[in-house]
């Protein structure tokens, strides 16, 4: 753990200090009506890296999540912060992250608009670190896992990096985890689905310049439920920005789905975010999506999974709602 903590703060999305690579003012990629946040330039002293945790009444896993960043075993020389992302939680959250100021360099900010894309968004733009470490508020990072992102980026932290996730709890459904063995990188539309969880990545703060920050009509709490980061994911290998899976960079994932009926919905969730992504990218038009849907859809039919083909349709549905609204 670093040495000594930031000064803990409250900050709510109406307030914001913002900071950024670059002076200037970034928008986000919509269609309709583009959301913008003004990035102002890197304090001359910013820090390493800074880690961002969005959540939502889910106080509970959230505080096993912050012990894990709390053990996380982090060289005193590295300079960092932690920074809670509470998207208008009615439960104890910040109580809970009032708590972990006393042995985490914490900031506890305050989203009240829904989606996770929008809470995203608030974290990144409050950032002081060079380099962006994203994790869920239901995952346990490994005791390396900061060391290790820090390594991957040293070279070049103009690359988006996902990281390997498992089961922490081997009664829940193998679902929303990747546990590859072998390191790959992103080189085909086709592979998109799947191949970096949100819940586990990496970047230097400067991808942002280049394609932008996440999506606010998109990720959970909104009309279209998910795909922020797919999204994220896609426009930075259309911009040429290397996107790669790390298996040393590993979370465990304590999302306590167990029930068949639950799974089926989460992944049909999936497919309802994705064609809403498909539908966004297509209105510029980009068609390559077209191409991982259908891989996605032949990948149902030879395993004998239900046809998801509705649920991208009204996923792309949901969208065209959320820009006429």
């Amino acid at each position: 753990m670093s040495s000594t903590p930031l000064k803990p703060q409250h900050v709510s999305a109406t307030n914001a200090q913002t900071a950024g690579c670059k002076g200037q003012v970034r928008q986000t990629l919509t269609c309709g009506k583009a959301e913008t946040l003004t990035l102002s330039p890197v304090p001359p002293r910013s820090l390493d890296a800074s880690v961002i945790i969005c959540t939502r009444d889910r106080s509970a896993v959230l505080r096993q999540t912050l012990d894990a960043v709390a053990a996380m075993r982090v060289s005193e020389a590295v300079r960092y912060e932690v920074l809670v992302v509470d998207n208008a939680s009615t439960d104890g959250t910040k109580a809970v992250v009032e708590a972990a100021m006393t042995r985490l360099p914490i900031r506890y900010l305050h989203e009240s608009r829904l989606g996770l894309g929008r809470a995203r968004n608030l974290g990144v733009s409050n950032a002081l670190g060079r380099l962006i470490f994203i994790t869920d508020d239901d995952c346990i990072v490994s005791p390396n896992w900061l060391e290790t992102g820090l390594r991957l980026l040293a070279n070049d932290p103009r690359q988006l990096i996902g990281g390997r996730v498992t089961l922490h709890d081997p009664r829940d459904l193998p679902l929303t985890i990747k546990t590859d063995a072998e390191p790959a990188r992103l080189t085909s539309v086709s592979e998109l689905f799947g191949f970096i969880n949100g819940c586990n990545m990496i970047f230097g703060r400067c991808v942002f310049d280049d394609i932008g920050l996440f999506d606010p009509m998109l990720g959970a709490g909104t009309r279209c439920k998910g795909a922020e980061d797919t999204d994220l994911v896609y426009r930075a290998f259309r911009a040429g920005i290397p996107v790669r899976y790390c298996p040393e960079l590993d979370v465990a994932h304590n999302h306590g789905r167990r029930s068949q009926a639950v799974g089926d919905h989460l992944v049909r969730g999936y497919a309802f975010s994705n064609g809403s992504m498909t539908f966004k990218h297509m209105l510029h038009p980009r068609l390559d999506l077209i191409r991982a849907i259908y891989w996605s859809l032949r990948s149902d039919a030879r395993d004998g999974r239900p046809n998801r083909l509705p649920c991208y349709l009204h996923g792309a549905i949901a969208y065209l709602h959320s820009m006429l609204s």
